[in-house]
């Protein structure tokens, strides 16, 4: 119980405020929150998997930074993207759709990439060396919950801001978060 906790609360407290907390607020101002809790389940389970494993048995294998530039090259060109006009249709039929899921599960799943959350339970792992379904189920709760957060946010957001104000910020946030992954990239920032 004690790797569990250790894992909830890290990962926890190191989301709060963190930008895939932020991207989750976005995304639930602008599509169903199910689908876009779904897309960050997936993107969660399947990163925190990898970030366990490599801590457990790869660590010092995986080089984080550059797939880091490729997740702050692909905010920048999600947050460019929003500028664009949409048909009210396409909105409605891209809100049926399952691509909701796979685009969120993406851009969480690149964001958490190099991300503190990522490299807490890398690091985690390799302390504990063992345990690897609990610190998974430890660290993906820890992520719910904190990103369930962001999406009552987002919703909240939505209903009292009109989306013609919501849509610029976060297209800005988007880019923000890119360029700042940049910099650091080359130790600019």
């Amino acid at each position: 119980m004690l790797i569990f906790s250790t894992a909830f609360l890290m990962v926890f407290f190191a989301e709060m405020g963190d930008k895939t907390q932020l991207i989750a607020m976005m995304f639930a101002t602008k599509y169903p929150w199910q689908k876009v809790m779904w897309g960050i389940f997936l993107a969660t389970i399947a990163n925190h998997l990898l970030a366990s494993l490599a801590g457990i048995y790869l660590s010092g294998l995986v080089s984080t930074q550059l797939i880091h530039l490729g997740a702050s090259i692909a905010f920048i060109i999600f947050g460019l993207l929003m500028f664009l006009p949409e048909k009210e249709e396409a909105l409605k039929a891209a809100s049926q759709s399952k691509n909701i899921i796979l685009t969120v599960f993406i851009f969480f799943f690149l964001g958490e990439f190099g991300d503190k959350t990522q490299l807490a339970t890398l690091l985690y792992s390799a302390q504990v060396g063992h345990s690897l379904w609990i610190i998974l189920l430890g660290t993906t709760v820890a992520m719910m919950i904190a990103d369930g957060l962001g999406i009552v946010c987002g919703n909240v957001l939505n209903k009292y801001c009109p989306t013609r104000i919501i849509k610029p910020i976060g297209a800005c946030a988007f880019i923000a978060f890119g360029l700042s992954g940049i910099l650091e990239y080359f130790h600019i920032l």
